[in-house]
């Protein structure tokens, strides 16, 4: 029984541990974007996994490249790691229809998402996150005694 007494100490340790690691991210992630940006209990890599995901359903690759590495559009790791909040926020709500960047201000969903999209490309330009989707770790809660 001592094994089996120390593989569960061990076992609830690396779960304490991760919980801790995951509020810590949560914390990181509200702190980086601004309000609202980690939905409550949301790892910075779920929001991150939620700007990634909303990229690809507005198809953001077919101008600005496979990685958002920039193709016909520009590097939008790049314009993130090098401008201000408030232009990628103009640009993306106003864009400019003569370069052919669309209008997505009266998209709800693009409005709802851009911190999340925002996010995902500030943690790439960091360089804390490599190209496709994000790993997302579980956010776990304490059991309740």
């Amino acid at each position: 029984m001592p094994a089996q007494t120390s593989s569960r100490a061990v076992c609830v340790a690396k779960i304490g541990a991760l919980a801790v690691w995951a509020l810590g991210q949560a914390a990181n992630a509200q702190a980086q974007g601004g309000a609202e940006l980690a939905r409550p209990g949301e790892s910075a890599q779920a929001v991150a996994l939620r700007g990634w995901q909303a990229l690809r359903v507005m198809d953001c690759a077919r101008c600005h490249g496979r990685n958002y590495a920039g193709a016909s559009g520009p590097d939008l790791v790049a314009a993130v790691r090098d401008g201000p909040r408030e232009r990628f926020d103009r640009w993306m709500l106003e864009c400019d229809i003569d370069r052919g960047m669309p209008v997505y201000k009266s998209q709800p969903f693009v409005v709802s998402e851009k911190d999340a999209m925002y996010a995902y490309l500030r943690l790439r330009a960091d360089g804390r996150i490599g190209t496709g989707p994000p790993v997302v770790m579980p956010v776990l809660r304490a059991a309740e005694p």
